[in-house]
């Protein structure tokens, strides 16, 4: 399954550097797989499930070290994914990720808020694991098995010890997964500001990930979390920041097309020109609070 995923990742790095020379229409045709006429279709949406994260990676590009404590509604999830639903043919993957997904009380409710409101999407839950054990393990993996959920277990490194028994375990119960070891972080922040067109080149080089949150949908998840960084930023330097949230799409304003919100995620927006195009790699570590570890030009 990892050979698969890697598999993806080099023909999505094809398919960015071909549709570099395309009019948008057709570049937002080949980056969600789509014709390019009638209703689109959207590739992917990931979703929070819960900002905050029981790890708190140092340089996590959610922001969950300075996340405020926060679970989704599941009600309010499924009415987003609807209006969402409705400006395209279908949403082919829809990712539930956080912070932490499985610290939701109740992740199985937030599963079938999306499935009943977009029932033709790929579900995949992005987890680190580290509850996964004894009976809370094969719960998770009966609730994946009902639902035919996918699961991306993220692998780090105090928990490599761990990864035999998850192969087995998803592997016996037939569940669609791959798991993926991290012992290098990179990080991209320019609170100075720079080149929001270079930072959107390199991102959507490797990258792709509309972010749906609170009826709004933004190019990424850090154009929406980068609200957490700022606030640490600001009481950590005493100054007002200079960065800025963006404002996001609404979903529910009709006068939206599918074409229009596909433009919109393969454009620049407030926020990228914080993002740095060259990234500073770090080894993987937990528990930092230091803004400036974000910061790719330290």
């Amino acid at each position: 399954m990892n050979m698969v995923f890697k598999l993806k990742q080099w023909l999505f790095w094809i398919c960015y550097r071909i549709d570099q020379w395309l009019p948008m229409r057709l570049r937002v045709a080949m980056r969600n797989r789509c014709a390019p006429w009638g209703k689109p279709i959207l590739d992917v949406a990931e979703i929070h499930v819960a900002d905050h994260c029981n790890l708190n990676c140092t340089g996590c590009l959610h922001f969950t070290p300075f996340a405020r404590k926060w679970f989704a509604d599941p009600e309010r999830i499924g009415r987003d994914v609807a209006a969402l639903r409705s400006h395209f043919r279908f949403i082919r993957h829809v990712t539930l990720l956080g912070g932490e997904p499985l610290l939701h009380p109740n992740c199985e409710k937030v599963v079938l808020a999306v499935k009943n409101a977009s029932p033709e999407s790929l579900i995949t839950i992005v987890t680190n694991g580290v509850i996964l054990k004894g009976e809370t393990l094969y719960e998770f993996v009966d609730m994946c098995k009902r639902h035919e959920i996918r699961v991306k277990w993220t692998i780090y490194p105090p928990f490599r010890d761990r990864k035999k028994e998850a192969i087995e375990v998803f592997e016996n119960a037939g569940i669609n997964f791959f798991t993926m070891e991290v012992g290098d972080f990179y990080v991209t922040m320019n609170p100075a500001g720079g080149d929001a067109g270079k930072s959107m080149h390199f991102c959507r080089k490797t990258t792709y990930c509309p972010y749906l949150r609170d009826g709004r949908l933004y190019t990424c998840a850090q154009a929406f979390h980068i609200r957490d960084y700022i606030d640490a930023y600001e009481r950590a330097t005493g100054t007002n920041a200079v960065m800025r949230q963006a404002s996001g799409l609404d979903v529910y304003d009709g006068s939206l097309s599918g074409w229009r919100i596909l433009e919109y995620l393969m454009t620049p927006c407030e926020t990228c020109r914080f993002c740095a195009d060259k990234p500073r790699y770090i080894k993987w570590s937990q528990g930092c609070r230091d803004v400036t570890e974000w910061e790719s030009n330290k």
